[in-house]
């Protein structure tokens, strides 16, 4: 699709690609749904230019399916009109796999286009995730030097943990001071809490011994300082908050704090 060419001219946006064409019926809707859009100055030249297309794609594939059990015209009949809608929303997500944003822009263009011809539908509207980027190794090396350097012993036990022991947040924080058991040699971490229920126990490499011995003793001495006895220590949650044991929530927040800073 080129750009809007400077005299206002919408008739580019309205050629057939290489999906199809349109039958002239449907085609000239298009047209006259493109002339409409063209002819309001509140609405962005990008819109003008990506809805026609959105409906264009919908309009093929309506022209294209069998839509089983729904009576009357769904160009004409509102409730045709919205089972017809329906049907899109989940043929671009399960068959066509598009992405959540992808099927929020072509809802959004689909109702615009029903608005114009009177009838009103509801469109499904799906929750966009984030994207997620993984750190390349700058980023990691530059992250490491700021955690054993600048970070609370308690940040590099739970920084530690996830980033050299692979524990998910949620064995993490079902730590207990006794599952971690470290030596001049060596020391073990055990996972009670597992996947399926699994029990494991996954070495320390020797990076993070120094971090973790740090973080138990003072998680041991806090203890000690509250009054529980000897054999309450064991069983103390090794990662807390404010309120007590850390949770999945915390764990996330305090390593997005790292990255920030």
């Amino acid at each position: 699709m080129t750009r809007h060419d400077p005299d206002g001219d919408w008739r580019h946006i309205l050629r057939d690609d290489a999906s199809g064409a349109l039958p002239e019926r449907l085609a000239a809707l298009v047209a006259e749904f493109a002339q409409y859009l063209a002819s309001n100055p509140r609405m962005s030249q990008l819109t003008r230019e990506a809805y026609p297309q959105r409906v264009r794609a919908y309009l093929r594939w309506l022209d294209s399916v069998d839509l089983d059990g729904v009576a009357g015209d769904p160009l004409v009949d509102e409730g045709a009109a919205q089972a017809a809608v329906l049907a899109y929303e989940g043929w671009q997500r399960t068959v066509a796999r598009r992405a959540a944003s992808t099927i929020n822009a072509h809802g959004t263009a689909v109702a615009a286009f029903y608005a114009w011809r009177g009838l009103r539908v509801d469109v499904v509207r799906h929750e966009i995730t984030p994207q997620r980027r993984a750190l390349d190794t700058a980023e990691r090396r530059r992250l490491d030097r700021y955690v054993g350097t600048a970070a609370t012993s308690r940040e590099r036990a739970v920084f530690g943990v996830l980033r050299y022991c692979g524990l998910r947040r949620s064995e993490l924080v079902g730590l207990d001071v006794g599952d971690v058991v470290l030596s001049g040699q060596g020391g073990a971490v055990t996972v009670r809490h597992g996947k399926g229920r699994s029990l494991r126990r996954v070495p320390v490499p020797p990076l993070l011994r120094p971090w973790l011995a740090e973080h138990r003793a003072a998680r041991v001495a806090q203890v000690r300082e509250a009054g529980h006895a000897a054999d309450e220590v064991e069983v103390a949650p090794l990662v807390v908050g404010e309120r007590g044991r850390l949770g999945d929530d915390g764990v996330g927040r305090l390593i997005a704090g790292l990255g920030d800073r």
